[in-house]
């Protein structure tokens, strides 16, 4: 008898010291990748749903033969994440009124401000920014950026809908997506090949699949097994990514073709306007990979814009290097992301487009 009940009691005892264990190292891995990079995320994963600062797309806009031409936003009036009438982020655009100068802001997710409030993003700051060196009321600054957003969607954008807003200045910030494909798969790190015919891989793969989104242990020792220890926490594969791009020999005069569209379209609409192209800031120091081709399509920028005399380009990647290394918080998530700004970033990027604009008027 005495045996029959030590046997499951020392199974209990067991069970209860491997969860211990287990959730020791759990907590352990919490603590240490937020050590490691300051993301609070990592504390609560899985645990709670983050709070999204995106917006759902509303509406897509299509031509008369049914090819979409680009998106917009479902509008909205939290007074965190606003969107106006036009499925623009930021508060509704009232008519022109006398002696304001209008400043239209395109690019992709980077002038959207993806991941962050409004009152974070760039052009809102930038906003602030001229009202406080110029006074409230001089300047009217509109958010026209969307996620994912090319060239080809900036021109068709301005075409249908942006330039009839007739802005008076227009800030460019838009490179990265110019050089990549959608859901390009050379940026993808590699699944363990064999699976598809090995139905214990597939269900597997479908278990840790399930336990990595809520158990933190479980994701960082795939993403280990799938990406090495040295690129463990990065979302894609950016030297594989950076070397197709290299790769690819027609992608530049593409990219200076669509440049000229866009400033011609620009200056057709309005012989007036001014246009402000900005680099697109990108995290060289802790993804030098990237250098190379973010450096070759600064300099297409650069070469276009000297055939306009209505078209001022903006050099930023020294300035942002330097506040990177003397240790500001430029980029959102720099463990992972090279690219999106966090608010410190934006501020600096809305500081140096002000001035600019403030030595035009």
């Amino acid at each position: 008898m005495k045996k029959s009940i030590a046997v499951p009691a020392l199974a209990v005892f067991a069970l209860i010291i491997t969860l211990v264990f287990w959730a020791a190292l759990e907590i352990g891995v919490r603590i240490a990748l937020y050590a490691k990079t300051g993301d609070k995320a990592f504390l609560t994963y899985g645990l709670v749903t983050p709070v999204s600062e995106d917006n759902e797309v509303h509406e897509r806009i299509y031509d008369a033969e049914g090819k979409q031409l680009y998106w917009k936003c479902r509008p909205s009036d939290n007074p965190r994440n606003p969107v106006n009438r036009l499925g623009f982020r930021g508060p509704d655009i009232m008519a022109r009124k006398p002696g304001v100068i209008r400043i239209m802001c395109l690019g992709g997710s980077t002038t959207y401000g993806l991941g962050l409030p409004y009152a974070d993003t760039y052009p809102k700051l930038l906003q602030e920014a001229l009202d406080r060196e110029a006074g409230r009321g001089r300047f009217e600054v509109i958010n026209a950026g969307f996620s994912a957003f090319k060239f080809k969607e900036i021109i068709s954008l301005y075409e249908h809908e942006a330039g009839l807003l007739e802005p008076d200045i227009v800030v460019i910030s838009s490179v990265f997506n110019n050089l990549v494909s959608y859901n390009d798969e050379n940026f993808y790190y590699i699944r363990v090949e064999g699976e598809e015919g090995n139905q214990l891989a597939r269900w597997g793969r479908q278990i840790i699949s399930a336990c990595s989104k809520y158990l933190l242990l479980v994701k960082t020792f795939d993403d280990l097994a799938q990406k090495g220890a040295r690129h463990f926490l990065r979302n894609f594969n950016w030297e594989q990514g950076a070397a197709s791009i290299m790769r690819n020999t027609g992608l530049w005069d593409a990219m200076a073709a669509d440049l000229h569209r866009l400033f011609a379209l620009a200056i057709d609409t309005n012989p007036a306007v001014h246009i402000i192209v900005v680099d697109e800031p990108m995290n060289f120091i802790d993804y030098s990979e990237l250098a190379p081709p973010m450096e070759k399509a600064y300099q297409v920028q650069r070469d276009v814009c000297m055939f306009y005399d209505n078209v001022h380009y903006v050099e930023l990647m020294g300035t942002f290097l330097r506040a990177h290394r003397a240790g500001q918080e430029i980029w959102n998530a720099s463990h992972y992301d090279p690219i999106h700004l966090s608010r410190e970033g934006n501020a600096l990027l809305a500081s140096i487009i002000a001035e600019r604009i403030v030595r035009l008027y």
